[in-house]
């Protein structure tokens, strides 16, 4: 049978059975399309295709778009066969379909139909979809899903397309009863994992037109509590590290939506929900990398707002708890406090989990500390003039001395003249009328800061900066 004769079966195929089977005779034997009548005939097909979509039972009218969307990828170079297809799928697709779930069962489907493949098939046809109905549909069918991973990432992408709002994906599968069957928690798992991974791709293929609020952060980590439900006597489920990790790469796609406010805290409550499921034992491997950029954005924001003299407790307990390792935590908190100058000793403090206690002397403790400060004060604009005069240091006695005094009450000078920095108004002062256009500056004259000897420092002098 050639072409003309395969595409003639199928137009000319009354029932939904007969016209699957001269598709697939047709699709087998890569049938190029070959004149006007080929043509007419396939066009014949599709809109045969396109009533049963309509007004066929609700099994058929799946399996008539699956092939509307089947028949023409097995022809996907030629345009002209796309165009005809498309134009029948928007027209039935304007019209609800009936669940996606109903095609579960292969005894259901005409020949060789696999359910999968025809819930992949319809998924993809709902770009062409329109009307109120689709986005709902778009969002049942993702709760629904519990096989084929290629129908999920199909609807994640249609739902970032028609959605730009991430607040709302959220909002909408929390109210999906598909995805909070927890009695199998291995399999509930699993299912995150996939949806995680699904939502992903969504992201990342439209990101730049999504939007996102600090309240995703709060229901992303809702949804996931709601699909796997781990009690304190309960053990991880089998998985639970992949769909961990899974949920923390989400997490991070949607921090990237909106990077200004990576230091809002609601965002990342999902890390208290998972180091619950794993406290009081460390993370995996696998885990630990998939937290390692969320590490970084909660370290950014933690010091973006210490630069604005901003406390945010909840902030540096979830850092605490994405790292999930006491030493390493330490040494994250050192790193910040060494890398921050301009951040004031109260607030450096605070990060390294101190307290500056107040004097519960009396007054003759009270006036020798109010010394010491003017001492240490004195001192530093002492040793300033010593580094100005840097020149006669070697053989001047005097300057020799106070450089050792200064030393030994924890006073140094931070960077050299001509060293490009980051600007930090809480550090350098500028030239009258000056102001940085970008975020670095030239040292003119280095600023004076004390270690103390609980490892914190504070500025006492600012330095000088120009603009670059």
């Amino acid at each position: 049978m050639n072409s003309l004769e395969q595409v003639r079966a199928f137009a000319d195929a009354p029932y939904l059975e007969e016209k699957w089977s001269s598709a697939r005779q047709m699709m087998s034997s890569k049938a190029k399309p070959n004149g006007d009548e080929f043509y007419s005939l396939l066009q014949h097909g599709f809109e045969g295709l396109g009533q049963i979509a309509t007004s066929g039972d609700e099994s058929n009218r799946l399996v008539a778009i699956d092939l509307l969307v089947r028949i023409p990828a097995s022809m996907k170079n030629n345009k002209r066969v796309q165009a005809m297809a498309a134009d029948v799928r928007r027209t039935c697709l304007s019209l609800p379909l009936p669940p996606l779930s109903l095609i579960s069962e292969k005894k259901s489907l005409p020949g060789s139909a696999k359910p999968a493949e025809v819930r992949e098939n319809v998924a993809e046809a709902l770009k062409d979809a329109s009307g109120d109905w689709v986005l709902p549909y778009l969002f049942r069918a993702l709760g629904d899903e519990d096989r084929s991973q290629r129908c999920r990432l199909a609807l994640a992408r249609e739902i970032a397309n028609q959605e730009p709002s991430i607040d709302n994906w959220f909002e909408r599968l929390l109210e999906e009863p598909g995805l909070c069957d927890g009695r199998d928690l291995a399999a509930a798992a699993v299912r995150l994992q996939d949806v995680c991974e699904s939502l992903v791709e969504g992201i990342r293929l439209k990101r730049s037109r999504l939007n996102v609020t600090p309240r995703s952060g709060q229901l992303l980590a809702k949804l996931i509590r709601m699909m796997v439900s781990v009690g304190q006597q309960q053990s991880r489920p089998k998985g639970s590290d992949l769909a961990a990790r899974a949920a923390i790469e989400l997490l991070d796609e949607i921090l990237a939506v909106r990077l200004t406010i990576m230091d809002e805290p609601d965002l990342y409550d999902l890390v208290q929900v998972v180091h619950r499921w794993w406290a009081p034992r460390p993370f995996p491997e696998t885990l630990n990398a998939a937290m390692e950029p969320i590490i970084d954005k909660l370290t950014a924001g933690l010091v973006f707002r210490a630069r604005g003299g901003q406390r945010s407790e909840v902030l540096l307990q979830r850092l605490k708890q994405a790292i999930n390792n006491e030493e390493l935590y330490k040494k994250r908190i050192h790193e910040i406090v060494e890398g921050e100058a301009g951040l004031s000793g109260e607030l450096q403090d605070w990060i390294r989990g101190m307290e500056r206690g107040t004097s519960k002397q009396g007054s003759t403790s009270a006036l020798s500390a109010v010394a010491a400060e003017s001492f240490v004060q004195q001192l530093a604009e002492i040793l300033r003039v010593a580094l100005d005069e840097r020149e006669n240091i070697s053989s001047d006695p005097l300057q020799r001395s106070v450089r050792s005094i200064a030393s030994q009450h924890g006073l140094v000078a931070v960077g050299n003249v001509g060293d490009v920095v980051e600007y930090s108004p809480n550090v350098y002062d500028l030239p009258p009328g000056a102001f940085p256009k970008e975020r670095s500056v030239k040292i003119v004259r280095p600023p004076i800061i004390r270690r103390r000897h609980d490892g914190g420092s504070d500025i006492i002098l600012k330095g000088l900066a120009s603009v670059n």
